[in-house]
């Protein structure tokens, strides 16, 4: 979903233009904007007289960010002024305009909080940084902030979240917004609420970013917003595809218990091509019950990575759909995912570009339903606890064995217990060996009938545990 600007926006943005930037101090109790000064008028202009007068001027403003699929994206601008004490830990307005009929017309792409200013305090002019109000979200997860009650919807999640962060959400309607967050997994791990939106983008399949500065889960389109060919783009380079999505893998990390949901007829015709999730608490313990919705959702996405050069399209946002034309009017379908762009009174340089979503490859890790009769491994990290549990449970055609394996997060303590039920059914006279059971401990040996005799069943006079012989190593 693009900024809503004019036809004659988009056109002028194609020609020889004249542009123009406001940035406005928001916290003065007058607004005070920051002017974006020719190299003449910049170089002209002594600090001492901008200190007198309480005011900052600009040279340059690059903007940027770089999004990828199911993470937060947290734009910037970096800005090169004189007087940097007026900036400095002030939220900044930024806007961007064209000169379009005789009036300028100005595209509102939000708030950013001066933060990093540059280490040199000899230098005239600094480079300072200001970040979007994705910054809000940096700071711990603290359940004693929110006050919810758990289990709790992924919808109240953010909402809670985002008034703890003094961000408005944009919307709460979007995909997997009423699944149940079982319970607090996040305090005691000590991350921030920027971390858990990261686990809530991949539990909902969207992308965040600030939006109208307020926090928006995007949800990436099939359809493309916008059209550019090469009266937009220079030196494009189009390069691999990524796609058709026809594998999604729901692991647990180092601990090779994977589950996936597939479309095996997309992978022989193009390749497997898989999105993986790893240790996300919101879905780790429901795994089983949402993996084949959520593979529905994101199934035979597809978008070509791409690098390039435009003229200044300032009106896309982050995961915007586009329809990419070539010289030759070849058309590839991608997404507005990388932008840095360069802003003075003279030339406007941008790049723009979209990467490949990183590649896994679960393939040959995943446990299928028929392996997971043989082989099931689970980790159980109570990070809320300060527990890690592995169960490792092994099921044969005679014996099931279980290793439960509990260590609290510090590695002081560890617990370890071993069971296994042996079980075989056998028919006449013969002889039963316990395989696999090593130095351990038999605490129940038990032998059963399934009919009714006259003399019950029983182990012979002296019955105990020796070392089974290999046929080659048994007498003739």
């Amino acid at each position: 979903m693009s900024i809503n600007v004019s036809n004659d926006f988009k056109l002028r943005t194609k020609k020889i233009k004249q542009q123009d930037i406001k940035l406005t101090i928001l916290e003065e109790a007058i607004a005070q904007e920051i002017q974006l000064a020719n190299n003449l008028v910049y170089y002209n202009t002594p600090v001492r007289i901008l200190k007198e007068e309480n005011r900052a001027i600009a040279k340059q403003v690059i903007y940027s960010f770089e999004a990828k699929l199911f993470k937060t994206v947290m734009r910037q601008i970096e800005i090169t002024v004189k007087n940097v004490s007026v900036v400095k830990n002030k939220n900044i307005n930024f806007k961007y305009g064209l000169l379009v009929n005789n009036s300028f017309e100005y595209i509102d792409l939000g708030d950013f909080y001066i933060k990093d200013v540059e280490d040199d305090k000899n230098k005239e002019e600094l480079v300072v940084t200001g970040y979007d109000k994705m910054l809000n979200f940096m700071r711990l997860f603290k359940q004693s902030e929110l006050k919810l009650t758990w289990p709790c919807s992924v919808g109240l999640l953010v909402e809670r979240m985002c008034k703890i962060c003094g961000v408005d959400p944009y919307s709460l309607n979007f995909y997997n917004n009423a699944l149940l967050v079982d319970e607090d997994f996040f305090t005691t791990q000590e991350i921030t609420y920027r971390d858990v939106l990261e686990k809530i983008t991949q539990a909902t399949l969207t992308t965040a970013f600030i939006k109208e500065n307020k926090l928006y889960l995007c949800k990436i389109s099939d359809n493309a917003i916008d059209s550019l060919d090469t009266s937009y783009l220079s030196n494009l380079v189009i390069n691999e595809k990524f796609g058709p999505v026809n594998a999604l893998v729901l692991g647990r990390g180092q601990v090779e218990d994977n589950i996936e949901e597939r479309d095996d007829k997309s992978i022989q015709q193009n390749g497997r091509c898989e999105i993986r999730f790893d240790e996300n608490e919101i879905i780790e313990y429901k795994r089983e019950q949402i993996i084949a919705d959520m593979f529905e959702q994101i199934k035979g996405l597809e978008y070509y990575s791409y690098e390039g050069a435009d003229i200044g399209v300032m009106w896309l946002e982050p995961c915007d759909r586009l329809l990419l034309k070539d010289r030759e009017n070849n058309e590839y379908s991608s997404l507005y995912m990388r932008a840095h762009i360069t802003i003075n009174t003279g030339i406007h340089n941008d790049d723009i570009g979209a990467d490949l979503l990183e590649e896994t490859d679960t393939e040959y890790k995943v446990t299928t339903k028929e392996q997971k009769k043989t082989m099931q491994v689970e980790r159980l990290a109570k990070k809320n606890e300060g527990l890690i549990q592995d169960l490792a449970k092994e099921t044969s055609e005679h014996e099931e064995k279980l290793t439960e394996v509990l260590q609290d997060l510090d590695g002081i303590k560890q617990q370890v217990s071993n069971a296994i039920d042996y079980k075989r059914e056998v028919e006449g006279f013969t002889e039963i060996y316990l395989e696999n059971a090593g130095q351990a401990d038999i605490l129940k040996f038990e032998i059963k009938g399934n009919k009714t005799y006259e003399s019950n069943l029983f182990p012979r006079t002296g019955l105990q545990p020796r070392i089974r012989l290999q046929p080659n190593q048994r007498g003739g």
